[in-house]
């Protein structure tokens, strides 16, 4: 059974609100992974992977995409604590559960006061219970959480969480967002991490409503160096053979990895042609990498024209600090390109490159 401190709900709603205190914070600005980072959250129907948006009686899930500074590093170290419920009509700040304000403003019975012995996913690290219409669950690995939608809901379902690495995440009145990761046993309280998250689940009531998310895979990369017009299609490395690669290189499979002589790349984007039609969203893609620097983050393939906004390349260029250091030492680097629209569709997909200085 899945258990938060014993308080009254009254604290539960301050606890929630502070949630989010410390996210702003949690969202990098720049290009460069430095630290653990959630690029976003894909949204699909359980059943049809393509739609966005629920029908009343289907089930949501939501999965998160995490980047990490060590290409070695994967979901494995990962536990999260998901709060699921109605996203109020009206809010300002932060939203929070309607079910919680409801009872804090004495419309609703005592029955989601939440009682019982410390403090959430150090009880049971796979586990979801529903109290008084929120759902709460403990998910360890790949952040992810579903979300069912009775038939005679049309709300639009409220998502929140913490995700913790090398941690376990709890409900923590003594902390300023209501919730913290405690670090696991023999783990420096140093080396943990963790993000705040959230996200609103729109029920697709009308078939107006229904969206399907981007596919990542039309994103089309070449590379060039800025010294050459020449440009070489560089294909996603298969997901199996990522975690056989060491990040100097040293067993990289040079039909699969690319490799690069240090000096400014260009990052070639395309993607299909959209038909240009009134009202058509547009689609903005962001570029991250573990190494060196993106020129930019955001290019925006514009929906009234089926066109990219400005010119999408980019240029990855490294400092003479970073060439310094590559000379003699192959670097393994991890390039994801997330691709999201306006209404809850998310995709990423993600490159490999081997780069040296001779």
């Amino acid at each position: 059974m899945l258990r938060a401190p014993k308080i009254w709900a009254r604290g539960v709603v301050l606890a929630v609100l502070a949630l989010f205190a410390g996210c702003e914070e949690d969202l990098p600005k720049a290009t460069l992974i430095t630290h653990m980072r959630a690029l976003g959250a894909r949204q699909e129907v359980v059943g049809d992977a393509t739609r966005t948006n629920p029908k009343p009686g289907e089930t949501a899930r939501l999965t998160w995409a995490m980047a990490y500074p060590d290409v070695a590093a994967t979901d494995d170290n990962l536990a999260s604590l998901f709060i699921v419920c109605t996203l109020p009509p009206r809010y300002t700040g932060n939203p929070v559960c309607q079910e919680l304000i409801d009872l804090a403003q004495g419309r609703t019975g005592g029955g989601i006061m939440i009682g019982g012995t410390p403090t959430g996913c150090d009880v049971e690290p796979d586990n979801t219970e529903t109290i008084g219409g929120i759902s709460l669950s403990c998910v360890t690995g790949t952040p992810r959480v579903d979300v069912p939608i009775a038939k005679s809901v049309k709300t639009t379902r409220l998502v929140q969480g913490l995700i913790c690495r090398n941690g376990i995440p709890r409900f923590d009145l003594a902390s300023s967002t209501g919730v913290s990761c405690l670090h696991k046993e023999g783990v420096d309280a140093d080396d943990v991490e963790s993000i705040a998250v959230y996200g609103t689940v729109i029920v697709a009531a009308e078939s107006s409503e229904e969206n399907h998310n981007p596919d990542a895979s039309m994103i089309k990369l070449q590379l060039r160096t800025s010294e050459s017009s020449t440009a070489r299609d560089w294909n996603p490395t298969p997901e199996d053979m990522l975690p056989e690669l060491e990040e100097d290189c040293s067993t990289a499979n040079r039909t699969v990895v690319l490799s690069s002589n240090g000096y400014p790349e260009v990052v070639v984007l395309d993607y299909p042609k959209q038909p240009s039609s009134e009202g058509k969203e547009d689609l903005v893609f962001s570029t991250y990498a573990t190494f060196g620097e993106m020129s930019h983050r955001f290019t925006v393939l514009e929906g009234d024209t089926g066109e990219f906004e400005d010119e999408p390349d980019l240029t990855w260029e490294l400092s003479e600090e970073e060439r310094d250091a590559l000379v003699g030492k192959p670097k393994l680097v991890r390039f994801y390109v997330t691709v999201i629209d306006g209404r809850g569709g998310f995709d990423v997909t993600k490159r490999a490159l081997c780069v040296n200085r001779m």
